[in-house]
């Protein structure tokens, strides 16, 4: 009986069994999509022998697991063995032709696909390229504050992937074809991104989010990275301050930055942003000198505190530290002085530039020990031309007399030693101090002889007020 079923059973060819394969699977695989049975349902579809309807299978299941609550936790899971590329085409595609502010996130949902893969390089480069896709968006929308958080986000999911990868392969790549065609340049002016040359090649594709063969790539490195977020964090901070930093065309250079840190007084900021973009803090030195003046010169604790923003008692260096608000204003810029320039370093620029803007306020101050002894110490002649250079002649000759008989004791220790030791003097400045001093003895003298003159010829009081003012 059993031979007799076999030769009555049909014999089909073999191309229609697969077709009948084809479209049982593909029907299966519909019918678990429906019943939300997603793991049966991959595995219909990777069953399929059709090549064509898998791919067909797999963006529709891309677009259900990516839509639907828990899909994405899913979408990780599953192995896709053959087909990453292809999701990651199907991803890459959705993410830059849909809404960057609605859900799902595309780029995200990429972002998340290589994290679980442990791609991390590639994870980095999904979340650069929302940022910029966000940079152009802000020209366009009117919610900037929003964009900006989450273009903090994303750039911030990018420094995390990039500090992964091994520092040889800590960049990411973005095609200027692309760049122009999302407005990225318009983009860079709007959000006050640095202006900084980067590496430009030509390369082939560089993974499969890349769309074209040849195209002319900028390199993005970690660092680039780095102050494209800091820049941002800087303009959602001070924005909270300076609501204007929340509108569309706002173009904010790294100066500005500093300089909008400085005016509300989060000196710890401002360092360490200059530090991040490679800036001079000779601004925020200067400005915390005349801080440090203005606050000195106001005698009532009470209206020290008015006078200064809260944000300035913050700042790391004296936010524990007791005493009047001058004192620890001045603590605070020796706090940066030695943080930025150690003690045993020859080179005091910051230190004298400090010096220079006390000597030259016009509150007559005077330096204290802690900065003129120091400076004494490595920087004499410097420290006694800036003396002379703004008018305290006094002040000069005193730092240069110390600094002649530190030389005298050096000799006299070496030749108690018995040892040999070349110590020069500085004659040019000796003799340029001499004649300064000589100069303002001439003048001195003359100013005496007026106000003497004034008194005997009956002067009035405010004549003899303005000679007595050319004696100082």
């Amino acid at each position: 009986l059993q031979e007799d079923a076999e030769r009555e059973a049909p014999v089909f060819p073999a191309s229609v069994r697969r077709e009948w394969q084809q479209k049982l699977w593909f029907k299966i695989f519909h019918a678990e999509i429906e019943r939300n049975s997603y793991e049966q349902a991959y595995m219909a579809m990777m069953a399929n022998p059709d090549q064509e309807q898998k791919l067909d299978c797999l963006r529709h299941l891309t677009s259900v697991l990516c839509e639907r609550e828990g899909g994405v936790a899913t979408l990780c899971r599953l192995s896709f063995p053959g087909l990453h590329e292809e999701i990651e085409r199907n991803l890459l595609f959705k993410a830059r032709h849909s809404d960057l502010l609605a859900k799902p996130n595309y780029f995200r949902i990429l972002y998340s696909f290589h994290v679980y893969r442990g791609n991390y390089r590639n994870a980095a480069s999904a979340m650069y390229q929302y940022a910029r896709r966000l940079s152009a968006l802000m020209l366009q929308s009117g919610d900037v504050a929003r964009i900006l958080l989450e273009q903090g986000q994303a750039l911030l999911a990018c420094v995390n992937g990039l500090s992964l990868v091994d520092a040889q392969y800590a960049w990411v790549v973005v095609g200027r074809q692309q760049s122009a065609a999302e407005g990225v340049e318009a983009a860079d002016a709007g959000d006050g991104c640095v202006r900084r040359k980067r590496r430009r090649i030509a390369i082939g594709r560089y993974d499969t989010s890349s769309s074209s063969q040849g195209q002319d790539i900028d390199i993005v490195e970690l660092a680039d990275v780095r102050r494209e977020y800091t820049l941002c964090m800087a303009r959602i901070t001070l924005g909270a301050t300076f609501q204007e930093l929340f509108s569309r065309n706002v173009l904010l250079e790294p100066e500005d930055v500093v300089a909008l840190y400085v005016k509300t007084g989060m000196y710890d900021n401002a360092l360490s942003f200059a530090k991040a973009f490679g800036l001079r803090l000779d601004y925020m030195l200067t400005t915390l000198a005349k801080k440090c003046l203005e606050l000195s010169a106001t005698h009532s604790a009470k209206v020290q505190r008015e006078q200064t923003p809260d944000a300035f008692w913050d700042n790391a260096g004296i936010r524990e530290c007791t005493g009047t608000p001058s004192e620890r204003a001045w603590r605070l810029l020796r706090h940066y002085l030695d943080l930025e320039e150690p003690i045993e370093q020859s080179d005091q620029r910051y230190r004298l530039l400090v010096a220079d803007t006390i000597l030259g306020a016009e509150c007559d101050s005077v330096l204290a020990p802690w900065l003129s002894s120091l400076l004494l110490r490595r920087c004499p002649q410097d420290l006694v031309r800036l003396c002379l250079r703004n008018g305290c002649v006094t002040e000069g000759a005193e730092f240069l007399l110390q600094h002649i008989n530190t030389l005298r004791q050096l000799v006299a220790s070496t030749a108690a030693a018995k040892t040999t030791r070349e110590v020069w003097l500085p004659y040019q400045l000796l003799d340029q101090t001499m004649g300064i001093l000589d100069d303002a003895v001439v003048r001195f003298e003359e100013a005496v002889d007026k106000i003497k003159d004034a008194k005997k010829q009956g002067g009035s009081d405010s004549d003899v007020k303005r000679l007595k003012s050319l004696l100082k």
